[in-house]
């Protein structure tokens, strides 16, 4: 099903009840809406645009922070959270800021999933002369003359490094990878939501890496493309949008007009921009359940305004109940969504003129299948694991993760799809340990009985640096025999990224040339593909540990390969580093 998708406001949050909250109005020269604390329990994954699990994010919550596992998980126990709007940011090496707001209520389990952007240089000017970049989609950032200065406020002089990416506003996944939720604050200081004309980040740094910015006075030039679906309904001129770091709202500031198929503004720093229509806002919130009345915990939801496909999306908290803020006055469709990404259950809803609580909405005619998952999570000792997370796949990739209760307890509806066998993964993420995978067959009931998370943590890894951007591939494979060729490779699900290189090994040491090669390929946002064939001369494999079988083989890469764009421009010699720790299964 084809759909066009315009972004506006619709973040889900997490629901149990209202009792015991605390508010409080925070007055500020820039309006923040008000506070309302609740206690609460946030759990999350942190990926990378495929899917891929980001190891080391840095997640932070207010003051606090936690640091992501190998398969990128996290969780906040038993912390204040903002039941108007709770600010949950990712910022990571090599990565552009990622961020949500979601709306949980007083003692839920708490869900979300945060997919970061790699940060890729679009282009270089000289700060003395400015100039023109484009980035893709044909965006443009034009940055003044002697307008760069330092974090500190001096003045720069020098090369200036232009990372930037357009987000397109017909895309669907760009409700996956944008900051916050659309949610904004207009020149009245009035709450709105916002519905997207296009977005676009940028970046800027020195050579060596320190950050810059437009000094006072100074002003850049942005060009937004207006996608070809959107141009009838694109207006003549639109409010400027900038994403406040520090409260994960849009702030409205100036304007963008309308010069053919763009949208052009000036703006005086640089953050994410964004060129939005804004809509008055009403609160709703509803719950699913299964047929048999169990609510369906972690479960994607999607609303979307069907007079102009605007859509937003959310997930449901652990007793299955999503709450969120959607346009006042508009016919909506609310859409369920199975772990494939298909639509398995949709009704129309509203219009709403005032807050509305849809109540129970129970999914009785499903195109998914649901299991009930149940069980307990123990440590080494065999006591319960209170609190641990458990993640659940399947053989079509598709991930689900949910909470235990203080007992170490879980008993979980959940939806699935094209899958003959789930695999059941307990952690204990304060004490960096997990269990082995359990897998069991298919069925309505699943009783995976006690799962002892008492193993050490695997930490198989690819880390790749690709010219300054950092990539991490986890669960590799390693293929071939002890004084021959091995091979070691990995990719993410859906082959977005993928990466191998071979070596003649049987013992550590050093190699270079003959039986050395390496290839890497990143298929979107746009194909970046990379070569260096056997033998290869400027890649050297260093390995600092060959273990037998079952035991880890480890080591260093370093070194230049030659890359090419989808429009086969060539770019030689670009640098490529890394590490590697793979387990021998032969």
């Amino acid at each position: 099903m084809k759909k066009l998708f315009l972004y506006l406001l619709l973040v889900l949050g997490f629901a149990a009840c209202r009792k015991d909250m605390e508010e409080t109005t925070i007055v500020d020269t820039v309006y923040t809406p008000p506070v309302i604390k609740v206690n609460g329990t946030l759990a999350g994954q942190v990926t990378d645009e495929g899917g891929q699990a980001i190891e080391g994010a840095i997640v932070k919550l207010g003051s606090q922070q936690q640091t992501t596992n190998a398969d990128g998980f996290f969780v906040f126990r038993n912390v204040v959270l903002d039941a108007n709007g709770t600010f949950v940011k990712v910022d990571q090496p090599g990565y552009f800021h990622s961020s949500t707001r979601i709306f949980p209520k007083a003692n839920a389990e708490n869900y979300v999933r945060l997919a970061l952007m790699p940060r890729q240089i679009a282009g270089q000017v000289n700060s003395a002369n400015g100039g023109t970049v484009t980035t893709n989609g044909g965006a443009r950032v034009k940055l003044p003359a002697n307008g760069m200065v330092t974090a500190d406020g001096s003045a720069y002089n020098g090369e200036v490094q232009v990372a930037a990416r357009w987000l397109n506003p017909s895309d669907r996944s760009m409700a996956r990878i944008m900051p916050g939720n659309l949610q904004g604050i207009d020149s009245d200081r009035e709450e709105v939501s916002l519905a997207s004309y296009g977005m676009l980040v940028v970046e800027l740094s020195s050579p060596a890496g320190d950050r810059l910015n437009l000094g006072q006075g100074a002003e850049a030039e942005l060009m937004f493309p207006i996608p070809a679906s959107l141009r009838n309904s694109a207006p003549a001129s639109i409010p400027l949008w900038y994403f406040d770091e520090n409260t994960g709202l849009w702030r409205e500031e100036g304007s963008a007009t309308r010069q053919g198929d763009n949208y052009v503004g000036s703006v005086s720093h640089f953050s994410f921009w964004n060129c939005d229509y804004p809509f008055p806002l009403v609160n709703i919130e509803g719950q699913l359940l299964t047929e048999a009345g169990n609510p369906l915990t972690n479960t994607l939801v999607m609303i979307e305004m069907t007079s102009t496909s605007q859509v937003g999306s959310g997930l449901t908290n652990g007793d299955g109940i999503f709450t969120g803020k959607v346009p006042a006055g508009e016919a909506l469709i609310l859409r369920v969504l199975d772990h494939c990404g298909d639509v398995a259950y949709e009704q129309a809803i509203g219009p709403f003129t005032d807050d509305a609580n849809l109540g129970a909405i129970t999914l009785d005619d499903l195109s998914a299948s649901i299991t009930n998952v149940s069980g307990a999570l123990i440590n080494c000792d065999g006591d319960p694991l209170p609190g641990g997370l458990l993640r659940l796949s399947n053989e079509w990739g598709g991930t689900h993760f949910i909470l235990a209760d203080a007992n170490g307890q879980f008993s979980k509806a959940i939806m699935y799809c094209n899958a003959t066998e789930i695999s059941l993964k307990g952690y204990d993420l304060a004490n960096n340990v997990e269990s082995v995978e359990y897998t069991f067959a298919i069925a309505s009931n699943i009783d995976a009985g006690d799962i002892s998370v008492c193993a050490n943590t695997i930490s198989e890894y690819i880390r790749v640096n690709l010219n300054g951007e950092e990539y991490t591939y986890l669960e590799p494979q390693l293929s071939g025999t002890p004084g021959a060729l091995f091979e070691i490779g990995s990719f993410t699900q859906d082959s977005i990224y993928t990466f191998n290189f071979t070596f003649p090994v049987g013992a550590p040491g050093v190699y270079n040339g003959a039986g050395v090669r390496f290839t890497y390929f990143i298929l979107q946002p746009d194909y970046f593909g990379g070569y260096c064939f056997n033998p290869c001369n400027s890649m050297t494999v260093t390995v600092t540990e060959f273990g037998g079988v079952g035991e880890f083989v480890r080591g260093t890469f370093n070194g230049t390969m030659d890359f090419y764009d989808n429009n086969q421009q060539e770019f030689p010699d670009t640098p490529v580093s890394g590490e590697f720790a793979v387990i021998r299964t032969q």
